[in-house]
């Protein structure tokens, strides 16, 4: 169930990062890094159109980007 979730996410995220990821880095980005640029992207343009809706999301941190970023890029084929 959690891997349908993930690849559904995966496919989902791939779809809109692709899109709005800067044309300059697209090449050089992996999933996780443009899914982070994405995130923060939505983020900025809620606080602009509503800063209390915003204030909901707030709470997220650089912290909180990487393991989203992580989570959405699969296992480190390093380990």
């Amino acid at each position: 169930m959690v891997d349908l979730l993930v690849d559904a996410l995966k496919q989902r995220l791939v779809s809109h990062t692709s899109v709005t990821a800067p044309e300059p880095n697209r090449n050089n980005l992996d999933i996780g890094e443009m899914t982070g640029l994405h995130l923060a992207r939505q983020l900025r343009m809620l606080r602009e159109v509503n800063f209390s809706a915003y204030n909901k999301f707030s709470t997220v941190t650089n912290e909180h980007m990487v393991f989203i970023s992580k989570a959405i890029s699969g296992p480190d084929p390093k380990l």
